[in-house]
């Protein structure tokens, strides 16, 4: 924050000497945190720190220090402003210190609850028929949900694949149903399947992998949950779902996954397999559209942002939050920065059904409140994912909470896509709703079990 404080007061006038600013900016970041990392961790593994720290590395630090390099500013989603330097610095500096201060502000709170690497595996019980028995009607819920997901989307791309359908018309069909979800039913209960289908699988997982119970109950929902990953083609959600599996099953060996070659080139390969799936059999054209797609387009979103929203205290403010309250207090309702980005920069992905440009949260926090968005919101970031963390690792591994923990990890909650959801979003609201579910069944179970004694 100082530093990017000082360069706004002296100005850019040096590209080169500034281009080496970042670069060692980007190193004393990766060091700060990777080291933070260790130490919390106990090393690199699959957990909710260490994969945060994995995307953060990966779709923005990396990027940042490449374009620095004059490496990728030939990318299709830098080339609109690859020649404004001042956009380059200032986008970069706000990139760094979206991940910095975050980080900084959750090892804080990590200290203050004295959270030690030893921490990971405490709290363990015994499974009861309780957890089975809940594990089966929240798996009733999201069959029934199921249901409704896939009649509203039919066609979906992957059925209209089957049929021999133009893979563009594919690819409009499926950010189609993204974009215009809410014309073709309820959102919330689209929701509420999407995070079942996590939540159910990761629960009897655990429950498989730690008393290998529900067996098959375990290979029916890992069926259906791929079959409903596969039917918008979609190739993060499906990373997602491994990396939230693979964090569930470590936690019920009691043992974390560690993150090595072998386990990054699998996960490196099912990312070609996606992409040879969904998208292309040219590897050329593969491998340009992962460095295009990882290290470049999430931190695009931040320089972009920064070079169409002028105004230092703010343009849009709350009134692109997404919400009842928002709409209640008056405020009427905009496109996010995301969208307007797209429309803004990249009309012809608009063409071809595109509808908003991702990106590393503070893109929206600029967006929204300018230099006072910047400043905070990574501390905001941190606390609200330090509070989650603590709560989620401190409470009894019951599977319930194992798959929320799982879910919550795998997808470093919305750090990699906006800031607005940090303030609303429908799924902590269905989260809360299966929490307040957990409870009731829990305490329905303990009186019919009272009855019968």
């Amino acid at each position: 924050m100082v530093v990017f404080l000082g360069c706004c007061w002296i100005g850019v006038d040096n590209m080169q000497l500034y281009d080496v600013i970042i670069f060692c900016l980007c190193l004393a970041s990766c060091l700060f945190i990777g080291l933070s990392v260790i130490k919390y961790s106990g090393g690199f593994n699959l957990n909710f720190i260490s994969i945060w720290f994995i995307f953060y590395l990966f779709f923005c630090l990396l990027g940042i220090g490449l374009l620095s390099l004059d490496i990728g500013r030939d990318s299709y989603f830098i080339y609109p402003i690859k020649d404004k330097y001042e956009v380059l610095f200032f986008g970069a500096l706000m990139g760094i210190w979206a991940g910095g201060g975050a980080f900084f502000v959750f090892f804080i709170i990590l200290k203050v609850f004295n959270f030690s690497a030893s921490c990971w595996f405490r709290n363990y019980v015994i499974i009861r028929n309780v957890d089975v028995i809940i594990s089966h009607f929240l798996f009733f819920i999201f069959v029934i949900s199921l249901i409704y997901y896939l009649y509203i989307i039919y066609p979906s791309p992957f059925i209209m694949a089957i049929d021999g359908v133009d893979s563009q018309e594919i690819a409009i069909r499926r950010i189609a149903i993204t974009r215009n979800l809410g014309d073709l039913g309820n959102t919330y209960i689209v929701a509420m399947c999407n995070i079942l289908l996590y939540i159910c699988s990761y629960s009897y997982l655990y429950i498989y992998g730690y008393s290998r119970r529900c067996k098959y109950s375990l290979v029916i929902t890992l069926f259906l949950s791929c079959f409903l990953l596969i039917q918008n083609s979609e190739k993060g959600p499906i990373f997602f779902y491994v990396l939230g599996a693979l964090v569930c099953w470590g936690m019920s060996k009691r043992k974390m996954i560690k993150v090595d070659v072998r386990l990054s080139l699998g996960i490196f390969s099912l990312i070609l397999l996606m992409y040879y799936l969904f998208v292309s059999s040219d590897f050329n054209l593969i491998f340009n559209l992962l460095f295009d797609r990882i290290l470049i387009a999430q931190v695009a979103a931040v320089y972009l942002s920064f070079d169409f929203y002028n105004d230092e205290f703010g343009t849009l403010l709350f009134s692109s939050v997404q919400g009842f309250f928002f709409k209640v207090l008056g405020y009427d309702q905009v496109a996010p920065a995301s969208t307007v980005l797209m429309k803004v920069y990249f009309p012809d992905m608009i063409l071809n059904g595109g509808w908003n440009i991702n990106g590393l949260y503070i893109h929206e926090a600029w967006a929204n409140f300018g230099i006072f968005g910047v400043i905070l919101s990574p501390l905001w970031v941190g606390i609200i994912n330090g509070i989650i963390f603590i709560l989620l690792i401190s409470i009894k591994k019951r599977p319930f909470y194992v798959a929320i923990f799982s879910y919550v990890s795998s997808r470093a909650i919305f750090f990699l896509t906006s800031f607005n959801a940090y303030i609303y979003n429908p799924e902590v609201i269905i989260v809360v709703i299966l929490i307040f579910i957990y409870f009731f069944l829990i305490g329905v179970l303990k009186i019919y079990e009272k009855s019968n004694i």
